[in-house]
């Protein structure tokens, strides 16, 4: 939702910029973490409704690792559609492997060791954002000598975020939306211990897809 926009830009710009790529990866960085402002509160509001309907204050708890993980997605995102535009298939398959694998086997790995607990999927959640974070910064090492985009080039690029980018928010509604249909069905007639297990059983049955759609890409 809150970064869909940066997403889209660097899928789009990055070829137009590869004489700036460092420059731009810097640019889509600082912007990504900017974007906190909106999502952090956002996720504030959510956990705050869900611990009140559900009168289950954990969700407070890990707000900040809810915070952490969806960056950290949003951050893969981002750096998936600019490598897809370099044409860096390797990279683009070594981050989507890690990214997914992490996200699937650390929550439940860490659940198994320590204990099926809230927390404790939540840490392995917050552990895959780390991951992800790590191999961003190694991917994207040589963009830390690159200079900082100058002040005009900043305004255009942030124009474009809001010409281009920003009505792509809908499109982020709309995926979370189809994400969540199937969940919601079945928590309506099989109740929510199903759904977990609905819900993560999904989840591992696409790495297999997931590794063969990166090796295509």
């Amino acid at each position: 939702l809150t970064c869909s926009g940066l997403i889209n830009h660097a899928t789009r710009h990055w070829q137009r910029e590869s004489g700036e790529s460092g420059t731009d990866a810097r640019f889509l960085w600082a912007a990504a973490w900017r974007e906190l402002r909106y999502l952090a509160p956002l996720l504030l509001i959510l956990a705050v409704a869900v611990a009140l309907v559900q009168r289950d204050w954990h969700w407070l708890w890990v707000w900040p690792c809810l915070v952490l993980s969806n960056l950290a997605l949003a951050l893969s995102g981002i750096a998936t559609g600019a490598l897809n535009a370099d044409r860096s298939l390797w990279k683009v398959f070594f981050l989507t492997l890690i990214g997914n694998a992490a996200r699937i086997l650390l929550p439940i790995g860490l659940a198994l060791g320590i204990g099926m607990t809230f927390l404790n999927l939540s840490a392995g959640f917050t552990l895959h954002g780390f991951l992800v974070v790590a191999c961003l910064l190694f991917l994207f090492r040589g963009a830390a000598a690159a200079p900082m985009p100058s002040t005009e080039k900043q305004m255009e690029w942030r124009q474009e975020l809001k010409d281009y980018g920003r009505p792509f928010m809908w499109l982020g509604i709309g995926n979370w939306l189809l994400q969540s249909a199937d969940p919601w069905v079945v928590e309506h007639f099989f109740g929510e211990r199903e759904t977990g297990f609905f819900t993560y059983a999904s989840g591992i049955g696409a790495i297999v897809p997931t590794l063969v759609v990166g090796g295509l890409m």
